[in-house]
């Protein structure tokens, strides 16, 4: 795989994209690249140079479906080139769609925080804040996201739900350690 690598990057660099992918499109074709998860994403990101944005979306969806299934990497991947394309909402889609459905936690936990930091870029402190809790409710502990969860219910104190009006600073700060606490224990 380094030599078709090197050789699509020598292609790229002297300027013919178009020369690259169908080099690495014929590789994954012959069979000697096939099944790959690296060189269908490889390949996506010359389609998506190339202009052809479908079926970049496509080769990186078919990497998911098959030898990339769960690779958090591809998903990353996949939900950047939506970013890409001005589709924040499917971005945004993609990512909880995966962060719930993830079998291992660590990688759940990786990708709600990756959609909490979307929210919050998108100014909606309170759905990156019900994200992390989801996350942090289905099971996972993670430090980062112990630590980002915590830090967002402080500012989010208007989001949590609190229990005698007034409290929401003191409720938030409460909730805040008792997240760590929790970690720790």
């Amino acid at each position: 795989f380094e030599f078709w690598l090197r050789y699509v990057a020598m292609l790229v660099h002297s300027g013919d994209q178009v020369a690259a992918r169908d080099l690495l499109l014929n590789g994954c074709k012959s069979g000697r690249l096939r099944g790959r998860p690296d060189a269908m994403v490889a390949l996506a990101e010359l389609e998506e140079q190339c202009g052809d944005i479908g079926r970049a979306r496509s080769m990186l969806d078919a990497a998911l479906e098959g030898p990339a299934r769960g690779s958090v990497e591809v998903i990353f991947r996949r939900a950047a080139l939506e970013r890409r394309a001005g589709n924040v909402d499917v971005q945004a889609s993609m990512l909880k769609d995966h962060a719930k459905q993830h079998p291992e936690p660590a990688a759940r936990a990786l990708l709600a925080r990756k959609l909490a930091k979307l929210f919050e870029g998108l100014c909606r402190p309170c759905e990156a804040h019900k994200v992390l809790l989801d996350a942090w409710e289905s099971g996972c502990r993670d430090v980062y996201l112990t630590a980002e969860l915590a830090t967002l219910t402080l500012s989010t104190g208007a989001c949590v739900e609190t229990s005698g009006g007034g409290e929401g600073f003191s409720n938030s700060l409460d909730r805040s350690l008792a997240f760590f606490e929790e970690s720790l224990g």
